[in-house]
């Protein structure tokens, strides 16, 4: 079976992106005790930027391409 057919091309939406953002928000503040990162617009955009590739990973190990 193709892991294309497990990865839609729009796998997900803002409300999976908000979701997997607070997982490693309260992740980062369980191992910096405390420390929250939401006050820092850089830290929230650059997470915001991680998350959208990690959600397109998968997409680009089943596409074939070079070097994934």
């Amino acid at each position: 079976m193709e892991l294309m057919s497990f990865f839609p091309v729009k796998c997900g939406g803002q409300d999976f992106d908000q979701r997997v953002m607070e997982h490693f928000t309260k992740l980062y503040k369980k191992k910096k005790k405390g420390k929250d990162i939401r006050k820092d617009n850089r830290a929230v955009q650059k997470l915001g930027r991680e998350v959208e590739k990690a959600k397109r990973a998968p997409l680009l190990c089943s596409s074939g391409l070079p070097g994934y």
